[in-house]
């Protein structure tokens, strides 16, 4: 009886790990940003790392609570896209890497909210188009 309840959660987890790091798309978003698959980023951190979590896109207005935030790290996802004004409200970010992802273009005023960052890195994404003006807030860099 024991060895069964084992086997059955072991199967339990090795499900649970295979549905939360599955190729299926997933938007970041303002709702699930507190989700254990994401990264479970607080509203009060300071850090917050969301490497290798299969984040396909960031919606808009997805860190309204995230003030605080200084040093933001979403490397080796799948993201392809960003809306803009998806960082609006991070007004303490210091540093933002994005690597390693499939970004194609960035718009036009998806930093413009970002002026103290000191620091951002998209390298080894697949740009093709980055918009005029989308670095004209970045007094700082």
């Amino acid at each position: 009886m024991r060895l069964k309840y084992l086997l059955l959660t072991i199967l339990s987890v090795i499900i649970w790990l295979w549905i939360s790091n599955s190729t299926y798309a997933r938007e970041l978003n303002s709702t699930n940003i507190t989700d254990p698959a994401f990264g479970n980023c607080q509203t009060s951190d300071t850090v917050c790392a969301m490497n290798h979590r299969w984040i396909t896109s960031i919606a808009s207005g997805t860190f309204i609570w995230y003030n605080d935030l200084q040093f933001f790290y979403l490397d080796y996802n799948q993201i392809t896209s960003i809306e803009s004004g998806a960082f609006d409200w991070l007004i303490n970010l210091q540093q933002l890497r994005i690597t390693n992802n499939q970004i194609t273009s960035i718009e036009s005023g998806t930093f413009d909210w970002l002026t103290n960052l000191q620091q951002l890195d998209i390298n080894s994404n697949q740009l093709t188009l980055i918009e005029s003006g989308t670095f004209d807030w970045l007094i700082n860099l």
